[in-house]
């Protein structure tokens, strides 16, 4: 089983945060030994969690959804690429 099944499993979601660390939650189901997970597999962690490093876009209306971002795609070229899916005038910047 890969360390990110064994932390789902274990009901955590793990997520690269905007400054390129590691965030695991629900925080109360951290114990030790996952700590020690995460830290003993943080590059296999970021390696599988990169694949499908995804931006939260709010819509004018308030609506929000999850971009999964294509392989190699750079921030701006998502913004771009949401913009041309769901109308300019429709989009938040992304944040």
């Amino acid at each position: 089983m890969s360390s990110l099944a064994r932390l789902a499993a274990e009901g955590l979601r793990v997520r690269i945060g905007p400054a390129g660390n590691l965030q695991a939650a629900p925080v109360a189901k951290l114990t030790p030994e996952l700590r020690a997970l995460i830290a003993e597999h943080a590059d296999e962690l970021r390696a599988a969690l990169e694949v499908h490093r995804a931006w939260r876009v709010t819509m004018t209306d308030g609506t929000r959804l999850i971009a999964v971002r294509p392989e190699g795609c750079t921030r701006a070229d998502m913004l771009l690429i949401v913009c041309e899916q769901f109308g300019a005038e429709r989009v938040e910047p992304l944040r």
